[in-house]
C-alpha cells in the first residue's frame, strides 16, 4: 500500500475527494481509498496509484479545472550560495543544457536547437512517472555576471530563471539563482506550490553536486579536500 498525504489545499481538496469518489465508483479502487476532505489523507493500492493520478490529473484538466481557485500567487524563489570554485567554471557548467539530463532532477530529456554568438535555443523535458512534459526557452549568455532563461513555449503560462555569479576570489564565486513559474494548468499549479521549495532545494542541491564531481575529475583533488568535502 502507498499512503499520500494532502498535496492540494483548500476547495481544490475538496474537489480531488469528489473527483476519487468517481473513481473509485469505476472500479479501480477499493470503495473507502480515497481523500477525505477534513482529514486530507488517501491510502491507494500501489497498483492503481500511477493510473490513478494521471485520471485525476486529466479529469482535472479536461472538466473540472473552472472549480479551483484562481486568486493565488505565482511561487518564487531566490538565494545566494558561496561555491568553491572559479567563476568561469560555475557559468559554464549552468550554461551546459545539453547535458542536464545527467544530472538534474527531473529533466529526462534536452535538445538544442539554434544558437547565436551570445545565446540559444533549447527545448527540455520535464516529467516524472507517467506526467511528462516539454518546454522551448531562450538562454540569453552574460559571460560577465549572469544568465537569463525567457521561456518560450511548453506547459507554463509564464517562467522566469536567472543565474548571477560573482568572482569573490580566484577560487570562490558567489551564486545568485532565482526562479519564478506558473503553469497553464490549474490544477498542476496548485500541486506544484506544495511542493515548490522541495523542487528548488533538489535542483540547487544537484548543480552544487555536479559541480563538486566535475571539479574534482577536472583538477584531481580529491572529494574529501578540505576545501571541497561537499556541496555548501
Amino acid at each position: 500500500m502507498i499512503l499520500l498525504d494532502s498535496f492540494v489545499g483548500g476547495r481544490a481538496s475538496t474537489e480531488l475527494f469528489y473527483c476519487t469518489l468517481l473513481y473509485a465508483a469505476l472500479g479501480a479502487a477499493p470503495l473507502g481509498s480515497f481523500p477525505d476532505p477534513a482529514g486530507h489523507l488517501a491510502i491507494v493500492d500501489s497498483g492503481t496509484i500511477t493510473i490513478g493520478f494521471a485520471f485525476l490529473i486529466c479529469l482535472f484538466n479536461l472538466s473540472w479545472h473552472h472549480f479551483l481557485p484562481n486568486n493565488h500567487t505565482m511561487p518564487s524563489h531566490r538565494e545566494q550560495k558561496l561555491l568553491p570554485y572559479p567563476t568561469d567554471f560555475v557559468f559554464d557548467l549552468v550554461a551546459d543544457v545539453a547535458r542536464y539530463p545527467e544530472f538534474v532532477p527531473w529533466c529526462v530529456s534536452s535538445k538544442i536547437l539554434r544558437c547565436g554568438d551570445s545565446w540559444f535555443m533549447a527545448n527540455l523535458g520535464i516529467g516524472y512517472k507517467l506526467i511528462q512534459e516539454r518546454f522551448t526557452s531562450k538562454v540569453l549568455l552574460n559571460r560577465a555576471n549572469r544568465i537569463d532563461v525567457e521561456y518560450f513555449d511548453g506547459p507554463f503560462r509564464t517562467m522566469t530563471n536567472s543565474w548571477q555569479f560573482q568572482a569573490v576570489a580566484d577560487d570562490q564565486c558567489m551564486i545568485d539563482f532565482s526562479l519564478a513559474f506558473e503553469f497553464k494548468s490549474r490544477l498542476l499549479q496548485t500541486v506544484v506550490e506544495g511542493l515548490f521549495l522541495e523542487v528548488v532545494r533538489r535542483m540547487v542541491g544537484a548543480f552544487e553536486q555536479r559541480a563538486l564531481q566535475i571539479y574534482t575529475k577536472q583538477t584531481g583533488l580529491a572529494e574529501d579536500s578540505p576545501n571541497h568535502s561537499a556541496p555548501l
